[in-house]
């Protein structure tokens, strides 16, 4: 940002320059050197413009953030605990449980008891410090079919179901438009899963690009975070396309492998996998593969490669592991994870402070702990990470 800024200050004195007052005497070859000039410094002023805009005027910006996926039932006094750690920000799951939606008046929006609940949230992390992303995370209430039945392209082709989540976003927009100090940015929504087909990751960019221009209808100042399909699984970033509007942030959520991550919460996912090492990869069919830094770093690839290709800002919306694999492999995992996200700029959340059990940083690597403890390894490595505050 300084740098940009240093060349926009550049171009200003260099137009300057080429428009102060000459002889009468000016050579021609002069003069035309002089047209040039103004020319070339209205190129750069318009090129940085564009460079500069997101950065001067977005609720984004160019810093790095680091935060922590986090539920409506926290309060202030939890929050301020995440803050101390030093996090700058959570992402705030509006679930369907604590934030239903209502049809009313010809538009989709929150039941009223929802927008309490919201705003005593808020409340709580404004006195706590924390900056919010809202993180709509009930793809049922739009998109209800699983996307293997055969009626599932069809519901996110349907134009109301696409109207009523763009009407959501447009309610919460005119709500939040003019605060400036709060909100972070607008999580369109969590895992969106349209059919695993070319058409089904056309609708998800088409239901993307339609909410994000009901959002800048009424607010123009609020990033917009637009994760890709497949659950976030970084592989569907490579069929992500760009929305056209400068003030988006694209997000995928790295639980990669998950056969290691979330071993034992599935039939297909046997507890007993270690990391660094061997992990049986597959669904049904399992193929043992060593699974380290390096097939992590190949797991990333495509999101590395939609940053090259856009330069978008990137923000990793989820990611853990689970905190009793074995031999404390969850706080490798992190550690490696989190150094290769620092290396690429992108901004992260961790998933998740005071939620489940099974990624709660302050209980130990033993699966039977219950308590809290002021401090695990994993804790100090995240409380490690939060308080780095360097900007891109």
């Amino acid at each position: 940002m300084l740098a940009n800024m240093r060349r926009i200050r550049s171009a200003v004195r260099m137009l300057i320059s080429a428009l102060s007052p000459r002889t009468s005497c000016e050579m021609p070859m002069t003069y035309w050197r002089r047209t040039l000039a103004v020319r070339a410094s209205f190129a750069v002023l318009a090129a940085l413009a564009v460079v500069a805009a997101p950065c001067l005027a977005d609720s984004w910006g160019t810093a790095v953030h680091r935060g922590a996926n986090v539920g409506l039932w926290l309060a202030a006094a939890d929050l301020k605990v995440l803050r101390a750690w030093g996090a700058d920000h959570v992402r705030a799951q509006l679930l369907a449980k604590n934030m239903p939606v209502e049809d009313r008046d010809g538009r989709c929006t929150f039941t009223d008891e929802a927008w309490k609940r919201l705003e005593a949230f808020l409340a709580g992390a404004r006195e706590a410090g924390l900056k919010v992303v809202l993180d709509l995370h009930q793809q049922g209430a739009f998109f209800p079919a699983e996307n293997w039945k055969a009626e599932a392209q069809g519901a996110w082709d349907d134009p109301a179901s696409r109207g009523r989540l763009a009407s959501l976003w447009r309610s919460l927009a005119e709500r939040f438009a003019a605060d400036r100090d709060l909100v972070l940015g607008y999580d369109l929504l969590n895992e969106p899963v349209p059919p695993y087909t070319e058409a089904g990751s056309q609708s998800w960019n088409e239901v993307a690009a339609a909410a994000v221009k009901a959002i800048r209808e009424v607010d123009a100042f609020h990033t917009v975070i637009v994760e890709c399909a497949s659950y976030a699984n970084p592989a569907g970033m490579a069929k992500l396309n760009p929305v056209a509007d400068a003030n988006v942030v694209y997000s995928f959520h790295m639980y990669q492998p998950h056969e290691f991550t979330e071993q034992g919460t599935r039939p297909q996912w046997p507890f007993g996998q270690q990391y660094p090492g061997e992990v049986a990869l597959g669904w049904d069919a399992k193929t043992p593969t060593l699974v380290d830094r390096q097939w992590l770093e190949a797991s990333l690839k495509p999101v590395a490669e939609f940053q090259q290709r856009t330069r978008a800002r990137v923000w990793v919306g989820e990611f853990s592991a689970r905190r009793d694999a074995p031999d404390g492999s969850a706080c490798r995992y992190l550690r490696d994870v989190l150094e290769l996200f620092e290396a690429r700029g992108w901004s992260w959340a961790y998933h998740a402070f005071r939620e489940s059990g099974l990624w709660d940083l302050e209980r130990c690597s033993d699966g039977n702990c219950q308590e809290r403890h002021a401090t695990t390894d994993r804790l100090e490595l995240l409380r490690e990470h939060w308080s780095r505050r360097a900007p891109r």
